[in-house]
Order: structure tokens, then C-alpha cells, then sequence
């Protein structure tokens, strides 16, 4: 009680200095800032906010802000803006326009973030935050996480030059509408042993100038198989590159319980491959999934060692080559009644080499093209 009585009383001696405080419900308080008002700046209220606290912000911030203790909510109202233009340091990495730094509980909602010469949210050193009804564009980086974890709700990542970079062991969880677009070197990247987690989300990751989704170095991407998980839908259409990469990682989905077909994901009209494997795993062993790869040049790459295991849901078509496998330790298609899989209706619609292994079983396939050195069987085998 003494310290809450002398907590309260540092602040309202502060409120020359200091944002306006709205109130205060079970010990924490609600700051206001109004940054096209001449008043105190958002960092200001940082400093002052403490765990527990909410800060709503009004106008257009024009500074560099740091978290560094939570639980804390950064309430932007659906009009704030955080702009970095002109606003130094001019890093392009760890310099966030937003930085949380090893705090726990970070709620970042309703903001336009813009303009940094870095990132335009980052998470550092374990932290953890839910960002959410949020835009973060024309950043270097639109949102980057560093051994930290992040929940991103009904956000959008657009105009970077790379949409969202989760690395050094980070994990994002996507629910709700994701829409990362028209980003020009990198759009969404797990690396270096990092987990992407598609909860009931619609994560789209399409109309950027480079590739769509790369999962590299021990990575993941998952569905996995809550009952909120059971209509995620992942979308890579139209970019400029591969839409899906796995390098060294792997794109799983659970969900043995499901709708057969339920979760779809669809890459199309990509550049390069719809989906591109280097050592890399794409497994849906439950036919939960319907996988839709069309209007690719190559609708799906194995490469050195990547593997397969897709149960019911695989629709290859309309590819100039559908599947391409070289070198390819395992690769397992099979059609179950409730969720068939097809792949036909391309130039090519399967053609492998170079030793590796298929097992194909009740597929549609229209044609098939083997070298000497493959292995094959099941119901479609090398001619």
C-alpha cells in the first residue's frame, strides 16, 4: 500500500513534466500521449510507465523508442504513427523504431509504423510481445526478431525491404489476416533455428519482388493441430521468386484429427518454384491439408536430399514442370479417398533423377519422366 501511495504521488508531482495520466485500476496506470501536441514525448511515458501500465498514444511520434521492462501495452488507437523519417540512428540492423528489449508482455496494438533506416519493430534479447491491428511499411526491416518470440494478429508488413526476419532461435505465432506484400529483397524468414506457427491464421505472402516464404538453417513453419488451427491457410502467390524455400528446415502439418483437405495452401504464379527443397522436409502425414501448387514454372523443387511425405491433398497442375526431383532422398505421395491427390496437366507432370527414391501410391499422375538411376514404386513407377 505505501508503495503504490508514493508511486501515485511521484507521478502526479510529475504531470508538468510528464504525460497526462488518465487513471489508475488496480494499481496500474493510463498514461496519454498526444505527439502532435507539443507535450511530453512517448519516451517520456516509457520511462514513467511501469509494469502493468497502458500508454495511449494519439498523432504522429517522430522518435526512436525502447522497452525494457513489462508487462506494458502501447495502444495506438488504430491512428497513432510511430514515422522514422529522418529520425537517426541510420543502422539498417538492431536500430528499431520500436525496440523491445528483453521485456516480457509487450502488447504493441493499433499503430502505422514507417520510415526506418533499421527495423521498424524489433525484439531483442528474449523478448516477448503481441503485436496486433498493426501496419509496419517502408522499413528496412518490418519486423525483426533476435531470440525472441512475437504474437502477430491481423498486422501487415508491406513496402519493406524485408517483410518480417525471425532468427537466432525466434518464434512467431500468425493469427488472424497476415499480409506480407510487395517487399523487395526478403518477405518472411525463419532461420537459424527458429519456429513459425500458423494458429487459424490466413498468412499471405504474396505480390513481393523477391521470393515468398524461406524457412533455412534447422527451421520450421507448422500448423499444428488445436482445434483454432484447423482453418489456417497459407497463400504465396505471384512472386518474384520461389514461392515457398525450405533449406535445411521443414514446412509440417499436423492435425490427424481434422476435416481432411481443411487447411489449404496454395502457391501460385511465382517466379520461380512454387516450392523449392534444399535438404529440406515437406510433410502433411494426416490429409489434413490440401496443397494447390499451380501456374509455376516448376510447381515443386526436391533438391540434394529433401524429402516428402504428403497423405491426400496434393494438386499439381498447370505447371510448365510439376514435380522435379534430383538427388532426393524420399519422396512419398499418396491420394486418400476423402482428399485425392493429382498431379497432372502440367508440360511435365513428374520427372526425377539422379538417385532419387519415390513412392507413389493411387496418384493421378499423367506423365513421368525417370533417368537410369532412380528407384521408384508403389501404383506410378519409372517407365
Amino acid at each position: 500500500m505505501k508503495r503504490n501511495i508514493a508511486r501515485w504521488w511521484v507521478v502526479m508531482m510529475l504531470i508538468t513534466v510528464a504525460p497526462a495520466v488518465l487513471g489508475q485500476q488496480a494499481g496500474h496506470v493510463r498514461f496519454h500521449v498526444n505527439c502532435d501536441g507539443g507535450g511530453p514525448k512517448l519516451s517520456r511515458a516509457i520511462e514513467l510507465a511501469r509494469p502493468g501500465d497502458t500508454i495511449e498514444v494519439r498523432g504522429t511520434c517522430r522518435e526512436r523508442i525502447r522497452v525494457t521492462r513489462g508487462p506494458l501495452i502501447l495502444d495506438g488507437g488504430g491512428n497513432a504513427i510511430l514515422d522514422g523519417a529522418g529520425v537517426g540512428p541510420n543502422e539498417q540492423e538492431f536500430n528499431g523504431l520500436i525496440t523491445v528489449d528483453g521485456a516480457h508482455g509487450v502488447t504493441i496494438r493499433g499503430w502505422s509504423i514507417k520510415n526506418s533506416t533499421g527495423e521498424g519493430i524489433l525484439g531483442t534479447h528474449g523478448a516477448s510481445m503481441l503485436i496486433e491491428d498493426t501496419v509496419v511499411e517502408q522499413n528496412f526491416t518490418g519486423i525483426g526478431l533476435s531470440n525472441s518470440s512475437a504474437e502477430v494478429v491481423d498486422i501487415a508488413t508491406r513496402h519493406n525491404s524485408i517483410g518480417l526476419d525471425a532468427y537466432s532461435a525466434s518464434t512467431v505465432i500468425f493469427r488472424g489476416d497476415i499480409d506480407i506484400s510487395h517487399n523487395t529483397a526478403e518477405s518472411l524468414t525463419l532461420n537459424g533455428n527458429s519456429l513459425g506457427e500458423i494458429r487459424g491464421a490466413h498468412l499471405q505472402v504474396s505480390n513481393n519482388l523477391a521470393g515468398g516464404v524461406i524457412i533455412s538453417a534447422e527451421s520450421i513453419l507448422v500448423i499444428f493441430g488445436f482445434q483454432t488451427s484447423q482453418t489456417s491457410r497459407l497463400t504465396t502467390n505471384n512472386n518474384q521468386g520461389p514461392g515457398i524455400v525450405i533449406g535445411q528446415s521443414q514446412l509440417f502439418v499436423a492435425g490427424a484429427g481434422f476435416a481432411p483437405g481443411g487447411i489449404v495452401i496454395t502457391s501460385s504464379g511465382n517466379a520461380g518454384p512454387g516450392v523449392l527443397l534444399v535438404n529440406g522436409n515437406i510433410s502433411s502425414p494426416f490429409g489434413a491439408a490440401s496443397l494447390v501448387i499451380e501456374n509455376n514454372p516448376i510447381g515443386m523443387q526436391f533438391l540434394q536430399g529433401s524429402t516428402a511425405t504428403i497423405t491426400g491433398g496434393l494438386n499439381v497442375r498447370n505447371n510448365v514442370l510439376g514435380i522435379n526431383g534430383d538427388n532426393a532422398t524420399g519422396l512419398t505421395f499418396a491420394s486418400i479417398p476423402p482428399n485425392p491427390s493429382a498431379i497432372q496437366s502440367n508440360g511435365t507432370d513428374v520427372r526425377l533423377s539422379f538417385g532419387t527414391k519415390s513412392t507413389i501410391t493411387s496418384v493421378a499422375v499423367g506423365t513421368i519422366v525417370c533417368d537410369a538411376t532412380v528407384l521408384s514404386r508403389g501404383t506410378t513407377v519409372c517407365p
